[in-house]
């Protein structure tokens, strides 16, 4: 049984040391053989530190200034929200129980955003909830659509995700829940065609999804 946490993130610039992540969204799952069944969702607006670097293109691409900025969540309290989460569902004692990262590019950019996140603000426990290896879907969708790409204008999720015959359900490209959710439906479809287990992916019995 491996614990999966897709997620997606919107950021206030590409330097993963000096920028932070403004908007965190993910979708938390329990992989089986049989099965990949969903436990949670989370959909965090976080309010930057004062000393993080923010580039107002970045902004706009997720529909928000540096005004609204200020609505959100300080990154302490969003952090805390997201590791009581994943409290529930893993031991950070034991050093077997990790949660495997998965996402669109998430090697080269979450996962990395991901961990500047927790240590900037006091939790040295970033690997001790994650493998150091990510699931990425981009990666696997390059394999997937080797003899494609050439046909193809971009290779953005969106239209990687059309192309596999993976319906998104929101018109908002930059929703990240939205995002997690496509590269989970995708990693089913991966899954499948790997031949590990069946290319199943269950209804969520009592799934909590937290809005902030």
């Amino acid at each position: 049984m491996d614990k999966i946490l897709f997620i997606d993130t919107l950021t206030t610039g590409m330097d993963q040391q000096r920028c932070g992540i403004y908007s965190i969204g993910g979708i938390f799952c329990i992989n089986t053989t049989e099965e990949i069944k969903e436990k949670f969702r989370f959909d965090f607006k976080i309010r930057p530190a004062e000393d993080i670097r923010i580039n107002d293109n970045s902004l706009w691409i997720g529909g928000v200034n540096r005004t609204k900025l200020l609505s959100f969540e300080d990154e302490k309290t969003v952090l805390k929200r997201l590791t009581d989460l994943l409290d529930q569902e893993m031991n950070l004692k034991n050093p077997f129980d990790k949660i495997y990262l998965s996402g669109y590019n998430t090697s080269a950019f979450d996962a990395p955003f991901l961990r500047y996140f927790f240590e900037r603000n006091q939790n040295m426990n970033f690997r001790d909830y994650f493998y150091a290896q990510t699931i990425d879907i981009m990666t696997l969708s390059t394999i997937e659509l080797l003899g494609e790409r050439m046909n193809m204008s971009d290779f953005h999720l969106e239209s990687v995700a059309r192309k596999l015959g993976i319906m998104p359900e929101s018109t908002d490209k930059y929703s990240c829940v939205e995002n997690a959710r496509l590269c989970m439906q995708m990693f089913a479809m991966f899954k499948g065609r790997l031949g590990y287990g069946k290319n199943k992916l269950s209804e969520p019995s009592s799934t909590m999804y937290l809005n902030y």
